[in-house]
């Protein structure tokens, strides 16, 4: 079966959330795959949904930086910084993956700079967390530029994406979205 089947993947999970509505991984999937089709408004409301569900910071973290991100490229800017409020400037990280999503809404927050969140290009094409790291960061800072007006930035980020080799990490995706949108 072929990857990348977004539409498919936003009707199978809005059948699960119409038949448990409390699934909150249901919600991230949702507004993940709405975000990848270009629906940024639904994508922006199922992360909205789920993180009003989160049971812990973790989540929290994660349902925040991709609710904002949705929120701003469907133009709702106003939404999107009120939405960084769930994330205190007193709230400490978790150590792990949440870590990367942490920084992120730190950026978004104007607590840390592009230059301090930027992780190096892994030098081993085997350490998959070191390109998970680079692709999310990368990913969502060329996003960053695109909503903020300088699409070229926006592209060369992409592109350092695109020429990972973990395709299945939602910064390589949603770099991979991004560049076939614009051919």
């Amino acid at each position: 079966m072929p990857l990348r089947q977004f539409t498919r993947a936003r009707d199978d999970l809005s059948r699960a959330i119409a038949l448990d509505p409390k699934q909150t991984e249901a919600y991230y999937h949702l507004g993940l795959a709405h975000y990848f089709l270009g629906e940024f408004s639904p994508a922006a409301d199922a992360f909205l949904k789920g993180r009003e569900l989160a049971a812990n910071q973790d989540s929290l973290v994660n349902f925040t930086n991709w609710c904002y991100a949705s929120l701003r490229r469907a133009g709702r800017k106003e939404e999107a910084t009120k939405a960084l409020d769930k994330v205190p400037l007193d709230m400490k990280s978790n150590p792990g993956h949440t870590e990367i999503y942490f920084s992120l809404v730190r950026f978004y927050q104007g607590q840390k700079t592009e230059s301090e969140i930027l992780p190096p290009q892994p030098k081993d094409p085997a350490d998959t967390e070191a390109e998970l790291s680079y692709d999310t960061v990368n990913y969502q800072i060329g996003n960053w530029y695109l909503y903020n007006g300088d699409a070229a930035k926006a592209l060369d980020y992409f592109q350092r994406v695109s020429k990972g080799n973990v395709w299945v990490t939602w910064g390589f995706i949603g770099s991979e979205t991004e560049l076939a949108r614009r051919k």
